[in-house]
């Protein structure tokens, strides 16, 4: 996984707590 993954999966999180 890279950067790009991470950010994604950051903003999935986000998405799925928020």
């Amino acid at each position: 996984m890279g950067l790009e993954a991470e950010k994604f999966w950051s903003q999935v999180s986000i998405l799925t707590v928020g």
